[in-house]
């Protein structure tokens, strides 16, 4: 319940972290920046992917394509 709470809201902060400074494609680098459970980022990332707001062309390497 609280994953789907919070869900788009945290879908909005992980999309915001890529555009930090010092950005890592780490799960775990989002995690601690944005102060929320790992697998809070990781459903984030998999509904960003879902919906093709996301996308991981390379290892290392995501882009915003939408949002």
């Amino acid at each position: 319940v609280l994953m789907s709470r919070h869900g788009w809201h945290w879908s909005a902060a992980v999309l915001a972290s890529l555009r930090r400074a010092g950005f890592q494609t780490s799960s775990r680098w989002i995690a601690i920046h944005l102060g929320i459970p790992i697998v809070a980022v990781n459903v984030a990332l998999q509904r960003l992917l879902r919906t093709g707001m996301l996308a991981m062309p390379s290892r290392g390497r995501w882009e915003v394509l939408r949002g």
